[in-house]
């Protein structure tokens, strides 16, 4: 990465125009800051470049009658700054990144070891079971935290405002052969981790392809000159070679300057036809359509009143219960989901 800029410079502007360019030029609905804790501001104005960069870009989107969405890569837990609005003294983001609940749930389910950026939470000897760390109690304990903080008493706006996901370009891209989460969990484990995330009263991030457990993988890979190419293929082998799972595939690692890598990416979207494939598909369509449609779904409000409510049922099986906000409104919904080979769900 090298030297962080100061975003207090002229550079301020620079990136807020170009967030504008996107948004108007480009029709963009939502935007991904990265690595938003490396946006210094040193500048001394009365706004943070954060939230200089969120209040532009929504009132430049609602005077063309349009929404968009700012979304922070933040893994810190600052809730004043990261979801309370500008007026109110924070940066005024929509939504915030949180990778708990995937390194959660690929504890529990894969074979593979896990990759550089995991950041599992600890288990503690009160949530184990037997000393086997894979057992939904934390994994129930993970979900709960991803929406506590230090600040006792302080909830986000919604619930919404936690980004969840089970794959994202990162976590499927930083791996040596680029496998997706369903290259290394069986079929029945990926249709119930889907089930999980998408019950959940977070917002979702589903990464292309997995919507149907797509084969390809998702290889690093660049189209930069030559002389910059090998740098890129030296240094990411560089980068990387302390984490067991590189060293132990050095020699099959795909250079990301050969087409061939990027070309083993391209989906082949006439398998969203074919079981298994199909059959995913229809399940993450149904889900989410229920998501749209059903009251209990749509409340996702985040105090101690929330129709919200997770709990294990068996040492591999976790229950969510959904509830509407006014019981009038609807249905009760229960969604019980078995994550591990153990027993059924008591």
């Amino acid at each position: 990465w090298g030297r962080a800029n100061d975003l207090g410079t002229d550079l301020r502007y620079f990136a807020i125009e170009n967030a504008l360019h996107w948004v108007h030029e480009y029709h963009a609905d939502g935007l991904r800051l990265d690595s938003t804790p490396n946006c210094f501001d040193d500048s001394g104005l009365s706004k943070h470049f954060l939230a200089e960069l969120t209040t532009v870009v929504k009132e430049s989107a609602e005077r063309s009658r349009r929404k968009v969405v700012v979304l922070a890569e933040d893994l810190r837990k600052l809730p004043k700054e990261l979801y309370r609005s500008v007026a109110d003294g924070g940066y005024g983001f929509d939504c915030v990144f949180s990778d708990h609940l995937y390194h959660e749930i690929a504890r529990r389910m894969e074979t593979r070891a896990p990759d550089e950026d995991a950041r599992p939470l600890e288990d503690t000897e009160e949530e184990r079971v037997d000393g086997d760390p894979r057992h939904v109690y934390n994994l129930v304990t993970t979900i709960k935290k991803a929406y506590e903080f230090e600040e006792a008493g302080f909830f986000p706006p919604t619930m919404a405002c936690f980004l969840s996901y089970l794959q994202n370009h990162d976590l499927v891209g930083n791996r040596p052969l680029g496998d997706r989460l369903s290259h290394s969990v069986t079929l029945r484990a990926y249709r119930a981790a889907t089930c999980l995330l998408l019950s959940l009263p977070h917002s979702i991030l589903l990464f292309m392809g997995q919507e149907w457990a797509a084969p390809e993988p998702f290889i690093f890979f660049t189209d930069y000159p030559e002389h910059i190419g090998r740098t890129i293929t030296d240094g990411r082998r560089r980068e990387f070679a302390h984490i067991p799972e590189f060293i132990n595939h050095q020699g099959k690692i795909p250079d990301p300057q050969d087409w061939g890598t990027f070309k083993k990416c391209k989906l082949n979207w006439s398998r969203r036809d074919q079981q298994p494939h199909s059959g995913l598909l229809q399940i993450h369509r149904r889900l989410l359509s229920l998501r749209h449609s059903e009251p209990a779904f749509l409340n996702v409000q985040s105090d101690a009143s929330s129709g919200f409510v997770a709990a294990a049922c068996g040492d591999w099986s976790l229950c969510v219960l959904r509830r509407p906000r006014v019981q009038a409104e609807g249905r009760k919904w229960l969604i019980v989901v078995q994550l591990g080979e153990g027993e059924r769900p008591a």
